[in-house]
């Protein structure tokens, strides 16, 4: 079109007119801003009016153009006008075929609606009621299930019950949306089921272990609980079992006394700890071994659940569960194993056993060692700290018994009247229960040393079930009953076995049959009252004496002032023939013949049966048959803790060294006692003691201090003196009865540590023996010498040494002449004698009381011994004739006959000690020097008197003198 236009119009007007077009023609244009754009910057009047004619100009131009395009375009728009006037008849036609589809439709709708929803209500009224029959089922199932559920309570059926109560609370969950169903709340049931599992698992570990309920209450709680829970819920029911029976143990005995019984609502306050040091010492045993007991049935029951692990539980579809359970509860063995120890450490605090009587005590410490050894076998560990305790209260409560001992002992021997103790004639040292029951416990021995495991020990008694360090080996799970278990047991058993019969050979592992536990479980509780009963009658366990001992204090004292004490029942048959130096005890002879020679010439040369000393006192042959030997309650009493802190040693094998020596030091001071109170002056010149023994009788003080744990001293011999009711004076004979009482029971102190001497030497370890051999060889063999040189003492208190030898050496030894008579001596010693016998005929109406016939044979016997080293004293004088030497043999012959006739006693076992000496002046050159080696009975001085006065050359006298003055110097 604008082609056209620009055709019809000039070249100018055309362009001007296409300006205007094509600015008119933008989207933007503005006529204002437009005519603004090419409006100068300061127009004239002018320039407004032309613009305006421009302006008119275009516009007459623009409305041309446009009337001109519309004519030239009207055939066209008149075609297309006459198409929309048919396109719009077609759409009305259209318009009309459609409303009536529309109402077609909508009719057929209304009918297809009206048919579908009635089948859908009917799909619906079918689903509603399957699922109303599937409710009504699914509650028929829930009540029957909670019918079912509380008989499987009742019946104990808790792994039914438990799966029960799963299935109803799935049941509950699945249908929660129903009112009906979700108004069951399965909690309550719930939990009263778990309740009861626990209380069936509590009932079930509780002792005795039941294995059977125990095994399906594991399997009911393996539905609801995981291993790790069901192995803390075992160790935390164990632990409460073992405070409440034992706080209920301890609280019932504490009851018992009446003080407490009144204070009864504070008891229920107080803690375990402070509720064990109410009871009472009678009740404390009793308490102990229940706890005890209570305590090992734990122990079996955990071993008894891992057993029935190894044996039964690792096997089927649930293995790995109870291999979980199991490891668990294994690992549970050492903290179970320590919980058990805290408490028995309460109860065995110093705080508490420090008073207790030694019977009591030993009997708690032999019982508590039991229970270790028993606790060792099950842990596989040793109890250091249990043992730890035991020792450092063993020395404490040692020392103070020691102390306390030692004290009494001193107070009776203050008080002591030294007379005789009436016991039957056959009593010995076996009749003292305290020495029979160690004796009865030597044939425990016979395979015993201290380097070995203690024969109380659990598992020395059980085979050797130990390893190579003394522990028990712990259970090993691998493996089931009577298989090798391969990676099990110890170093020791994988090298070389277990010790004893009861160990594997080298390179094989342990079974369950050898385990040091399960053989424990075998033998049964030891602190049951079976147990317990057996092991008083066959003496394994010692009950401890309730006899009168030390410890009993005043009584004794009592009846140690008047003379009485232990009665005199007659209860054996056997006779005390034996010597002093035999060995008593269930031994065998080759072992006691090796005992002896431990003991001969290993120091001083002394043989146990040589008496001690060359100048010994013969002991009499037997003793009185109608009195029994003479002792006193305090020679029971010393024999009696003899017994005693043996029973010590053997229970506590960690310081039996140290309890020996508290033997020794019993044995010194009584012995030293008895010798300051009756013995002569170490320096009366006839008493003739070998300078070794001299030497070791002086060493006795020198030991005699004890203290307690706390450094508290004490010496022994400070201030000690013989009771002022004991008479030493002449009209008692200085106290003959009394004299002879204390030296007698010498012999009996030294027969009862013979006795005992094997089972010393079991106890004690091997490298203090030779020190026990020294005790023996340097006191023990000593005792018979200070009961000789008590006889010595008492004698030359009648007859004076020094006076007979003046008096014998008044005679004229040098004489050429033999006289008709005897010499005056003779006649003046005999009427001595005859006084004495005098006295003696009339001692019991002076001491009021009869004289034992045993003293009278022992004062003679050492009387006479006496008379006739005085007679060898006065003859060992430097010159003597031949006729002096016969005049001796006449004095001699004499004086026995007169003897024997106004004393009517038997002198001659004596005779030979002065018939030797008279004889050896006649013999030989050849003859002499065997003599004088052989003959040791006489002094050093005597012997040089015989050579002085013997008729030898004088170059075998030079030699006799240097033999003997070497001899006098050793």
């Amino acid at each position: 079109m604008e082609e056209r236009l620009i055709n019809d119009t000039s070249t100018g007007s055309q362009t001007h007119l296409d300006e205007l077009i094509s600015k008119m023609a933008q989207d933007d244009f503005d006529v204002l801003s437009n005519l603004m754009k090419d409006m100068p910057e300061e127009p004239s009047s002018s320039y407004f009016t032309d613009n305006i004619k421009k302006t008119q100009t275009q516009l007459v131009e623009v409305s041309s153009e446009l009337s001109r395009r519309i004519l030239s375009h009207y055939d066209d728009f008149f075609a297309s006008m006459e198409k929309m006037r048919a396109l719009s008849s077609e759409l009305k036609e259209l318009q009309a075929r459609v409303n009536v589809s529309r109402a077609a439709v909508k009719q057929s709708r209304v009918g297809i609606a009206d048919g579908g929803l009635s089948v859908i209500d009917a799909i619906d009224v079918r689903e509603q009621h399957s699922q109303l029959a599937a409710t009504m089922n699914t509650l028929s199932r829930i009540l029957s299930l909670r019918d079912l559920l509380k008989s499987k309570l009742k019946e104990g059926e808790h792994t039914k019950a438990i799966a029960i109560c799963l299935e109803l609370s799935n049941l509950i969950k699945e249908h929660s949306k129903y009112d009906c169903i979700r108004e069951f709340d399965i909690h309550e049931e719930y939990t009263v089921v778990k309740e009861k599992i626990d209380d069936a698992l509590r009932d079930s570990i509780r002792p005795p272990f039941n294995v059977e309920r125990y095994a399906s209450t594991l399997n009911a709680l393996r539905l609801i609980r995981k291993p790790s829970r069901v192995v803390a819920r075992i160790s935390k029911l164990m632990r409460n079992y073992l405070s409440s029976t034992t706080t209920n143990t301890v609280r019932a005995h504490a009851m018992v006394s009446e003080k407490n019984r009144q204070r009864a609502e504070s008891l229920k306050k107080q803690k375990f700890r402070t509720l064990v040091k109410q009871v009472e010492e009678e009740q404390f045993l009793p308490m102990l071994h229940l706890i005890l007991e209570e305590s090992v049935s734990l122990l079996f029951t955990h071993h008894k659940i891992l057993l029935w692990h190894v044996e039964s539980g690792g096997k089927g579809e649930h293995s790995a569960y109870y291999n979980e359970v199991s490891k668990g509860v294994e690992a549970g063995r050492e903290p179970l194993w320590d919980e058990v120890q805290r408490t028995v450490t309460t109860l065995c605090s110093p705080s508490i056993l420090g008073s207790f009587r030694i019977e009591n005590f030993l009997t708690v410490l032999q019982s508590v060692q039991t229970f270790i050894d028993v606790g060792e076998a099950f842990s596989g560990e040793s109890a250091h700290k249990l043992r730890g305790m035991l020792r450092r209260l063993s020395v404490g409560y040692y020392q103070d018994f020691h102390f306390a001992r030692m004290e009494n002992l001193k107070s009776m021997l203050e008080r002591e009247m030294w007379y005789r103790c009436p016991v039957g004639a056959s009593y010995t040292e076996m009749e003292i229960k305290e020495i029979k029951s160690v004796m009865d416990y030597l044939p425990y021995l016979s395979s015993f040393t201290p380097s070995t495991p203690h024969p109380d020990s659990v598992r020395s008694r059980l085979g050797g079930a130990a390893d190579g360090n003394g522990k028990g080996s712990p259970l090993n799970l691998k493996g089931g009953t009577g298989k090798r278990i391969a990676e099990g047991g110890s170093d020791s058993d994988r090298e070389g076995g277990t010790s004893g019969g009861g160990g594997g050979g080298e390179g094989k592992g342990r079974t369950l049959a050898s385990d040091p536990f399960s053989i424990v479980l075998e033998r049964g509780n030891p602190f049951s009252m079976k147990s317990l009963e057996s092991a008083r009658v066959s003496g394994e366990v010692s009950r401890g004496a309730k006899s009168n001992s030390l410890v009993q204090g005043s009584e004794e004292e009592g009846s140690s002032n008047t003379g009485g004490g232990e009665g005199g029942s007659e209860r054996g048959e056997g006779d005390e023939s034996s010597g002093v130096g035999d060995v008593g005890g269930e031994v065998e002879e080759d072992e006691e013949a090796a005992l002896k020679v431990a003991f001969v010439d290993e120091f001083s040369g002394r043989s146990p049966d040589s008496g001690g000393s060359p100048s010994t006192l013969s002991k009499p042959e037997e003793e009185d048959d109608e009195t029994g030997p003479l002792i006193t309650t305090t020679t029971i009493n010393i024999v009696k803790l003899v017994g005693q802190y043996i029973q010590m040693m053997k229970t506590l094998p960690a310081i039996a060294w140290d309890i020996f020596q508290g033997i020794a030091q019993l044995t010194q001071f009584y012995s030293w006692c008895i010798f300051s109170f009756f013995g002569p002056p170490l320096s009366l010149s006839t008493l003739h003691i070998p300078p070794a023994d001299k030497n070791l009788l002086l060493n006795f003080p020198l030991n005699l201090m004890v203290k307690t744990s706390d450094e508290k001293t004490m010496k022994l011999m400070n201030n000690l003196t013989l009771s002022d009711q004991v008479e030493l004076s002449p009209q008692t004979m200085f106290g003959l009865v009394h004299r002879s009482v204390a030296a007698e029971s010498l012999l009996f102190v030294q027969r009862s540590l013979r006795t005992v001497l094997p089972v010393i030497t079991k106890l004690v370890q091997k490298s203090f023996h030779q020190s026990i051999s020294q005790f023996y060889s340097n006191t023990v063999d000593l005792l018979p010498l200070i009961r000789t040189l008590i006889y010595k003492g008492q004698a030359n208190q009648f007859v004076s040494a020094d006076k007979v030898v003046q008096a014998i050496r008044k005679v004229n030894w040098t004489t050429n002449d033999i006289p008709m008579s005897h010499s005056q001596y003779v006649d003046n010693l005999v009427g001595i004698l005859t006084h004495i016998h005098t006295s003696l005929s009339t001692l019991d109406r002076v001491t009021h009381m009869p004289t034992p016939s045993l003293i009278v044979s022992s004062f003679w016997d050492s009387m006479t011994r006496h008379c006739f080293e005085c007679v060898v004293e006065g003859f060992a004088v430097d010159k003597c004739s031949m006729e002096g030497r016969a005049i001796m043999g006449i004095d001699f012959q004499n004086l026995i006959v007169k003897m024997e006739k106004v004393l009517k006693i038997p002198v001659k076992p004596h005779i030979k000690i002065v018939e030797n000496y008279i004889k050896a002046f006649y013999n030989t050159e050849e003859e002499i020097l065997p003599w004088i080696l052989e003959h040791n009975e006489y002094s050093t001085s005597q012997l040089l008197a015989l050579v002085n006065a013997g008729p030898w050359e004088m170059t075998m006298r030079f030699k006799m003198i240097k033999l003997l003055k070497a001899s006098a110097n050793m």
